[in-house]
């Protein structure tokens, strides 16, 4: 997923992709624009023991 921050002031970069929960993998200057490369975080995978009674 990309997002163009351009019209975004740098500071509010961090706040928006961390409140949308997204994961920046890049940040790239395409012409004028700014531009994050993002992906969804990937859930926590874990297993829980079985409960024997």
């Amino acid at each position: 997923m990309k997002i163009d921050v351009s019209r975004i002031p740098y500071e509010e970069v961090e706040r928006v992709a961390a409140g949308a929960c997204l994961e920046v993998m890049n940040i790239a200057r395409v012409g004028k624009r700014i531009v994050l490369e993002c992906a969804e975080p990937r859930p926590l995978a874990f297993s829980l023991e079985p409960i024997v009674f």
